[in-house]
């Protein structure tokens, strides 16, 4: 069952190189600096610091997961 439902349009089975989740898991992120806090659907926060900062951040962005400080 999923704690929470993510707003947009969904992806199906899109994995980031050294990130262990699928982008249609991720309900919203907030970066700062290296590292990204990452809300999942099943409620559970993660933190991650992908290698390259700019390549993870528009998978983010690719992928319609919204930003924490860009959320309405």
């Amino acid at each position: 069952m999923k704690f929470f439902s993510k707003r947009g349009q969904k992806q199906t089975g899109n994995l980031f190189p050294g990130f262990q989740y699928k982008s249609e898991q991720i309900i919203r992120f907030l970066q700062s600096g290296y590292t990204f806090t990452i809300l999942l659907d099943n409620g559970k926060i993660i933190h991650h610091q992908p290698k390259d900062v700019n390549a993870f951040g528009a998978w983010l962005m690719a992928h319609h997961v919204p930003n924490i400080l860009h959320s309405a």
